[in-house]
Order: structure tokens, then C-alpha cells, then sequence
């Protein structure tokens, strides 16, 4: 069985390699060089190997045979050609233009040989070598109809535009006129600002094909680019007359007559490109878009904006693009819960599109509408089990219509899929801190609340809320006081943080800095807090000034503080025992 496969395998590779070994055949056995048919066995064999390795993507492995093959004949063209592509896959274009050439230098005439030497000086950045390689390839291929367009490319690279200009003159003369050509020559035309020579490229085009309005609309446009609206206006207004709905027509009136400050004709013009079939939905909705400036926009400005939209929207009520160019123009103007009514419609139709649940979870979040919230993000986790912001979205409104057990759970399930995200992550944290607050789960939530710190270190709400709560309960008070410092340094004028500071030290029995901290508090906008107001007469109590106390419980009821346990200080005047008091944010 080994005896047969070696049989086959060794004339599979003979036949491979006749035209090789057998021009040598004679020579070899006339002059018996078995170490020349060494050789080219293991020649042939190499670059069978090479190729095969190649077709199986072991770049590395092909490589190494085909360099093998260079070193056994350096002159044979074929190994270089195909070393050449494999360093050129690898983007090693340095070695891979020595090979390509040598390839070359052997076989001029060989139209692949020149290819890829070309393409290896373009790769390289070589745009000199490269249109020279071309001008020859033309020169030894004159139908190689790709050449003449790469070879254009390549003058144009190079500033080149005669050049390029000359080369699809040629190109014109052995292919004739087309479409593509005539666009192909404007842009060098244009660019030069030869407006002359383009429309004459144009004027070609409507003799071949007199009955095509495109070409007509073309030579106008060329004419309004020059500057010479009323030679435009002419051919656009001799266009509307044998079609008179032609919506790109009406889009180069309504810039005409926006040049012409005639604002009132440019929107009609803009009117009818919208409701035209010509123009693409596409551009329709660039346009509006352009048209698009809500927010400083006059109330007139507004209506047409509306208008054009709600043209879109009869037209194509079931392209879900153009509900959510509505949505963004209703968000734009505020019109939030208008705007979260086009986003369903979107969800509803394309429920994969995840930026579409993502905008409406925001716009529920920022109506306040937290039912709504809870709703669409427990949807949305059906289609995007795996996005964070589905999951704290869904948990901040859990929380927010006190499902406090609901909210825990999914803000546990989903908090590892902000692992990437250090400020999501930070919320998640805060965000359960809150929540297992609210369950009476003290140790998750103080543990959960100095992981947001660690991840957000400047989110002085955590810090306020935090420091709070662990004064509430008596506990770590030495680690609340060191928060509250922080948020004092970094905001020293904020009353809620000079309260909350000031009851922290309350709580720690500094009653005397407290005193200090709260009058602080007090000046800084505290005057109007009935909360702030009642700690001020509580810690001007605990430093013996009754009196004054007495008085700022008082304000604090007038205020509208409605605590039965502040009437009930103020009945005694006596402070007794405070159990829990709300912050000024009204948190207990």
C-alpha cells in the first residue's frame, strides 16, 4: 500500500512539472546531472506545496516553500511572483516589491507579473512607479479596459489632471461615450473649475440621449454652480414643462431661490421634493434634517419643519427611518411624550433595534413616567438579555414604584454586564445601595455604596446619602465624617452637604462644630429648608441656646415642615429623643 501511494504520489508531481523536467530531459540524461533532477523535484515539489498551503491559508508555511523554490532557481519567475504575493498578503510590501520585480525583470511581457508589481508600488505608497508600470501596461495591452481607469486614478493622485484627462480621451476612443465616463471627466473638469469643458462633457451625453431629462437637470446644475442662475433657471423651468412633478428639479429650484433669499419659494420647491417619487426616501431625510434648528427656530420655521415631516410620513407609513426622524425632531422640541409614542411604534415593528429601546428608555426616565419605565426595560431584557442598561433601567424604576425586592434582583442579574463600564457600574452600585437601604439591608447596602465610591470617587451624592444614613443608625461615624469632608472641600457653598455634614457631627456629639457647620448650612440657601431649619434649632439646643431653638422649630413649622415630632418639641420645648430625622433632601 506505502509502495503505490509513493508511485502516485511521484507521477502526480511529473505531470505537474513535464514542461519543466522534460526540457531538460535530454540534457539530463545525456549528461546524467542527478543532482540537477534533485532539484527540480524537489523544485516542483515545493511549489506545489507553496500553493497548496496558500489555498489553505498557512501564509507562514507557503511562504518558506516558495522561498525554498527561489533558492534552488532564483531565476524562475513564477516562484518570485507567487513569494511576492505572499509577503504582499503579509503587508511586507518593501520585500515583497524586490520579488515582484525580480518576477518582472524576468517576464515583462507577463500582464500578471506587471500587475502585481503595480499594485505593490500603489500598496507602498509609490504612485510615480506605479503610473509608469501602467503607461507600459497600456502600451504592451492597449485593451486592458481596468488600466486606463487605474492608470486615471493614479494621475489624479498625483495632481496629475492633464494626464488623467488625456487618458480617458483614449480611453473614450477605443470604448466610446458613457455615463460613467462623462461623470468620471467632470470631477477632474470641476475640480479645475473648467465649467465650459463639463458641460460640453454633458451636452455629449444629451445628444446620445436627447429625452432624458437627467443630463438637462445636469448642464443647469453646472450652470447655477458657475454662478449663471438664470441661464439654470431656464433649462430647469424648460424641464418642469414636459415633467412637471420632477422632484430633483424642484430640489435645485428651492436652492435657487434660497440663494435668492426668496425663503417662501425655496420651501415650496422643498415641499414638492419631498412628495416627488424621484428623490430617494434617503434624501428626503437629509433634507429635512438640514431644514432641522427646533430649538432656535421661529414658530413659522417650526411648522414647515412639521410639515415636511408629516408629508414623509403619509408617504411611507410603514419605513420605520422616517418615525424615528419624527421622534428626534419631537425630542429636539421637547415634545418628549409625542416623540416616546413614534418610538414605540418603532419597537413594536423592529424590535431588535436596540438604539430605538435605549432612546425610549431615556425619554421614560426623563418624562418621569417610572411605569412606563418598568414596562419597557422588562420588555427590552426580552429582546437584550445581555445589556446593562436594560437592567438598571429596569431596576431604577423598580425601585422608583418601591418593588424594592424587584428592583434588588434585577440589579443583581444585571450588574456584571456593566463590567466594561466603570460609570455604569458606579450606578448599579448606588443605585442598589438605595435600594437595599430601603430593605433594611444595611450591611449590602453600606458594602454596595463604598464600591460606587471606589468606582466614582467624585459622586458626592453617594457620599451625601451614604454619610446620612450611617449617622441615622449611629454607625462608623468616623467614616461618614471623612465623606462629608470630602463633599465639603470639593462643594463648600452646598447646603444639603453642610447639613448633612452638620448632622453627622450631631450624631458624633462634636455639638460645638456642628453649631459652626449648620449656620453655614443655613446661610447657604437653609433659610428656606424647613428640614435645615430643624436641625438648626436641634443642635442650638444640644449647645444650650433653648431660646433661639425654640424659634427655628417654629420657622421650621411655618415653613411647612409638618413633623409631629417637631410640633412636639415645640409644645415642650424640649428636644427629647429624635429616633430618625429626614435630611433636607427629605430622606429618612
Amino acid at each position: 500500500m506505502k509502495i503505490q501511494y509513493f508511485v502516485i504520489f511521484f507521477l502526480i508531481i511529473f505531470s505537474i512539472s513535464s514542461c519543466s523536467v522534460y526540457r531538460n530531459r535530454g540534457k539530463i540524461e545525456s549528461n546524467k546531472d542527478i543532482k540537477t533532477e534533485k532539484k527540480e523535484i524537489e523544485y516542483t515539489y515545493s511549489f506545489f506545496e507553496g500553493n497548496k498551503q496558500k489555498m489553505l491559508g498557512n501564509l507562514n508555511e507557503s511562504g518558506a516553500y516558495f522561498l525554498r523554490c527561489i533558492q534552488l532557481f532564483p531565476d524562475r519567475a513564477a516562484a518570485n511572483y507567487e513569494f511576492a504575493g505572499i509577503l504582499a498578503l503579509s503587508e511586507d510590501y518593501t520585500r515583497a516589491i524586490k520579488f515582484a520585480k525580480k518576477a518582472y525583470d524576468i517576464d515583462p511581457n507577463n500582464k500578471w507579473y506587471e500587475a502585481l508589481l503595480i499594485s505593490m508600488y500603489k500598496s507602498s505608497g509609490d504612485l510615480k512607479e506605479s503610473s509608469l508600470l501602467l503607461e507600459d501596461m497600456l502600451q504592451k495591452h492597449p485593451d486592458d479596459y481596468n488600466s486606463y481607469l487605474e492608470l486615471t486614478d493614479t494621475y489624479l493622485k498625483l495632481n496629475k489632471s492633464k494626464n488623467a484627462l488625456e487618458t480617458l480621451d483614449k480611453f473614450e476612443k477605443k470604448y466610446g461615450f458613457s455615463e460613467a465616463l462623462m461623470v468620471e471627466k467632470n470631477r477632474i473638469h470641476i475640480s479645475k473649475g473648467d465649467y465650459a469643458s463639463a458641460r460640453l462633457e454633458v451636452q455629449k451625453m444629451i445628444n446620445l440621449e436627447p429625452k432624458k431629462p437627467t443630463y438637462y437637470l445636469l448642464l443647469a446644475d453646472l450652470y447655477a454652480e458657475e454662478g449663471k442662475q438664470e441661464k439654470a433657471f431656464g433649462i430647469y423651468q424648460d424641464i418642469l414643462k414636459k415633467d412637471s412633478t420632477n422632484g430633483k428639479v424642484h430640489l435645485s429650484l428651492s436652492q435657487y431661490y434660497l440663494e435668492k433669499g426668496n425663503e417662501k419659494k425655496a420651501f415650496d420647491e422643498l415641499e414638492k421634493t419631498i412628495r416627488s417619487n424621484e428623490v430617494d426616501l434617503d434624501l428626503k431625510i437629509k433634507l429635512v434634517f438640514s431644514y432641522v434648528g427646533i430649538k432656535n427656530s421661529s414658530n413659522e420655521e417650526k411648522k414647515q419643519v412639521y410639515k415636511l415631516v408629516h408629508i414623509l410620513l403619509e408617504k411611507y407609513p410603514s419605513e420605520m427611518k422616517v418615525h424615528s426622524v419624527y421622534s428626534d425632531i419631537l425630542v429636539k422640541d421637547k415634545q418628549y411624550k409625542t416623540a416616546k409614542k413614534e418610538l414605540l411604534i418603532i419597537t413594536k415593528n423592529t424590535p431588535n433595534n436596540y438604539s430605538v429601546w435605549e432612546q425610549l428608555l431615556y425619554l421614560d426616565n426623563q418624562i418621569g413616567d417610572y411605569k412606563s419605565l418598568y414596562q419597557n426595560s422588562t420588555k427590552m431584557l426580552e429582546y437584550f438579555p445581555n445589556k446593562a442598561i436594560a437592567y438598571f433601567f429596569s431596576g431604577l424604576a423598580a425601585y422608583q414604584i418601591k418593588k424594592y425586592d424587584k428592583a434588588a434582583e434585577v440589579l443583581e442579574n444585571g450588574i456584571d454586564f456593566a463590567i466594561n463600564d466603570t460609570t455604569l457600574s458606579a450606578q448599579f452600585y448606588t443605585m442598589l445601595g438605595d435600594t437595599y437601604h430601603k430593605l433594611k439591608k444595611n450591611k449590602k447596602s453600606d458594602a454596595a455604596y463604598e464600591k460606587s465610591i471606589a468606582l466614582n470617587p467624585t459622586n458626592y451624592y453617594v457620599h451625601n446619602n451614604y454619610s446620612y444614613y450611617l449617622s441615622v443608625r449611629a454607625e462608623n461615624l468616623a467614616r461618614a465624617q471623612t465623606l462629608m469632608e470630602e463633599c465639603i472641600k470639593a462643594h463648600p457653598k452646598n447646603g444639603t452637604y453642610l447639613d448633612t455634614y452638620a448632622w453627622v457631627l450631631y450624631m458624633s456629639k462634636d455639638y460645638k462644630k456642628a453649631l459652626s457647620v449648620i449656620e453655614q448650612a443655613y446661610t447657604n440657601g437653609g433659610k428656606n429648608n424647613s428640614i435645615i431649619v430643624e436641625h438648626y434649632g436641634d443642635i442650638l439646643f444640644m449647645n444650650n441656646n433653648k431660646k433661639e431653638a425654640i424659634e427655628k422649630w417654629k420657622d421650621a413649622e411655618e415653613l411647612g415642615n409638618e413633623s409631629k415630632l417637631l410640633h412636639k418639641k415645640i409644645i415642650e420645648q424640649n428636644i427629647n429623643i429624635i429616633d430618625v430625622k429626614p435630611d433636607s433632601n427629605g430622606n429618612k
